[in-house]
């Protein structure tokens, strides 16, 4: 072998290793750079990788970019108060995109929760600025809270549209009510081909939630709710077991929650606000018929709700927060009895304390019936007078009671002199 040919071999062996190289930098799955590579691909890839994790939950401080969507108003209009940590709705700056503006309000490190602004809390028509914290104890105490314009009304029909553009196939009927469907979007699987609108919506709860607990992690699994004309009311449940929550409050003092996602008007939800141990009563429930389009509302998972009967098609978005250490069966609700009293005489049911002490008073059975009815007669036979509203009142408390301001004794007529003066009238 001459050296010529030694030196043409070995050229064109260089010349197939470069184009090895290049054909393998040109081609198949891009290594994730940094320090945590398993983590850039667990959110990039389709968790099919060698790095990438089982969990069907994500703990974010910086949320990924929901792909090429944009979220920032080009009108500039009213949108969502800004979350510390969360996307807005505002409008980017006339010289950055909006996927800057969006890197830039992602940023979790700027300030804590006291001092981050968040999405006001709708109490009926009034809205009022709330702050983290406020929002956390009110989830806690009361069990519920609502937070207005996490998503603007662009993103909510960006949302709409791809709801509407899935394949029947993905739906699926509660064997309950047949007018009631349900598609589940696992994003940790359905990556690549999920539409960007649930990931949006996903990264939006996860920038939220990031603020409130550090041991809370978003579930990846999204379930899309459709109540058809028709639907029947839902049965009062809770979405996590009394198991789950237990060892929650024990192991890390706090406890699971669910959020839910308006994305139409006449959405509305019965909740019982308190009853996470106690009893449930129905004199207690409440029903949450003023969130609007683009409002979230934050349940704990201990909190009895249920979903009104539907005259009408209505859409909207659910998910979960699980809390570490905690195993949780999505598959499973627990169901919610009414709570209620018995009378001690006749034993007639009364779904409430209020039910229960009015009917001992009338109780046949009541061995004092006829001492009470006595005693509720002389009463009645006092009444009052009252001069600056000209009227007679047959029973004591009612005048106490009615709104005068001769009822506190400013006009000289109190007591016996009102029931004397009603004798003269």
């Amino acid at each position: 072998m001459t050296s010529t040919d030694s030196t043409d071999r070995a050229g064109s062996q260089a010349e197939k290793a470069a184009r090895g190289r290049g054909k393998s930098r040109s081609g198949g799955r891009a290594r994730p750079s940094g320090k945590n590579p398993a983590a850039a691909n667990s959110i990039g890839s389709s968790g099919n990788g060698a790095g990438a994790t089982k969990s069907k939950c994500r703990k974010s401080k910086k949320p990924a970019e929901p792909h090429s969507l944009a979220v920032a108003h080009e009108d500039g209009g009213e949108g969502p108060v800004v979350v510390e940590g969360a996307s807005s709705g505002c409008a980017a700056s006339n010289n950055e995109s909006a996927s800057t503006g969006r890197d830039a309000t992602n940023d979790t490190t700027a300030k804590g929760p006291k001092d981050a602004a968040v999405a006001s809390e709708r109490d009926g028509d009034a809205t009022s600025p709330t702050s983290i914290t406020s929002i956390m104890a009110t989830l806690w105490n009361r069990g519920y809270s609502i937070v207005a314009g996490i998503l603007s009304d662009d993103e909510v029909d960006i949302v709409l549209r791809a709801i509407n553009a899935s394949h029947p196939r993905q739906w699926f009927r509660h064997l309950g009510d047949q007018n009631r469907c349900q598609m589940d979007v696992d994003m940790r699987s359905d990556t690549d081909s999920a539409h960007p609108a649930f990931q949006l919506v996903l990264e939006r709860f996860i920038a939220f939630t990031s603020q409130l607990h550090p041991s809370w992690s978003v579930c990846e699994r999204l379930s899309v709710l459709e109540s058809q004309p028709g639907a029947e009311a839902e049965r009062l449940h809770r979405d996590f077991s009394a198991s789950e929550t237990t060892e929650a409050i024990n192991a890390r003092v706090c406890v699971q929650a669910s959020f839910l996602f308006v994305l139409e008007p006449e959405t509305v939800v019965t909740v019982v606000p308190g009853a996470f141990a106690g009893n449930v009563l129905r004199e207690n429930r409440m029903v949450l018929d003023y969130m609007q389009p683009g409002d979230m509302l934050v349940y704990r998972g201990d909190l009895p709700h249920a979903e009104v009967a539907s005259s009408k098609r209505n859409l909207r978005i659910q998910g979960c927060v699980n809390v570490d250490g905690i195993d949780h069966n999505a598959g499973v609700v627990e169901r919610v009895a009414w709570a209620f009293y018995r009378c001690v005489h006749c034993f007639k049911r009364c779904d409430g304390k209020r039910a229960l002490s009015n009917h001992v008073r009338y109780c046949n059975d009541n061995p004092d019936k006829e001492k009470i009815a006595t005693k509720r007669k002389q009463n009645n036979d006092k009444g009052a007078y009252c001069k600056v509203y000209k009227h007679h009142f047959g029973k004591k408390n009612t005048y106490d009671a009615h709104n005068c301001h001769g009822a506190d004794g400013s006009d000289g007529s109190i007591d016996g002199d009102n029931a004397d003066d009603s004798t003269k009238k």
